[in-house]
């Protein structure tokens, strides 16, 4: 089989399988989330078939699965287990890690997406493996703590939740 995600339903993120004679499929292990009892989930999307077999089956398909090994939702314990991969190489070598840069999207921060939580705890798990680190970015409007180009930064504009947590963080 060969795949190409550059032509389908009307963008350039769509997923193409061709010249293939036997079963098919595509799996997303990057959107991957723990369910949870009583909520809804839903799925959707669009299939083409050309030159089908009038004997295939096209389907859209959610599996749940089961692990031998930790299942971390996106939260403080998923973000260590990541980390331990790299802090247990920089142990084995003998060598200091830093973290060149982090941060999040400005918008991370807004209504409760949990934007401030993540930058707290990326911060206290660099700081407990002893990662120096760069935090992405002073200032500039995606990801800074003070948004804007070309000038210097505002006290009065600063992302003061932000600007609180640093300074809470790294007395």
């Amino acid at each position: 089989a060969s795949f190409d995600n550059s032509i389908g339903h009307g963008d350039n993120t769509s997923l193409a399988i061709a010249n293939t004679s036997g079963d098919a499929s595509f799996g997303n292990y990057v959107k991957r989330f723990i369910p949870k009892q009583g909520y809804y989930y839903e799925m959707s999307g669009w299939i083409k078939g050309d030159n089908l077999d009038p004997t295939s089956a096209c389907r859209l398909r959610i599996d749940f699965q089961t692990s031998t090994y930790p299942v971390y939702g996106r939260n403080k314990q998923y973000l260590a287990s990541i980390l331990s991969q790299y802090t247990a190489w920089g142990n084995k070598e003998n060598v200091p890690l830093y973290c060149g840069e982090f941060g999040i999207y400005k918008d991370c921060y807004d209504n409760n997406k949990g934007g401030l939580n993540w930058a707290g705890d990326v911060v206290d798990l660099l700081k407990q493996n002893k990662i120096h680190f760069t935090f992405h970015s002073y200032h500039e409007d995606a990801f800074g703590i003070y948004p804007g180009y070309g000038s210097l930064p505002n006290p009065n504009t600063g992302r003061t939740e932000l600007i609180n947590l640093f300074k809470d963080k790294l007395k």
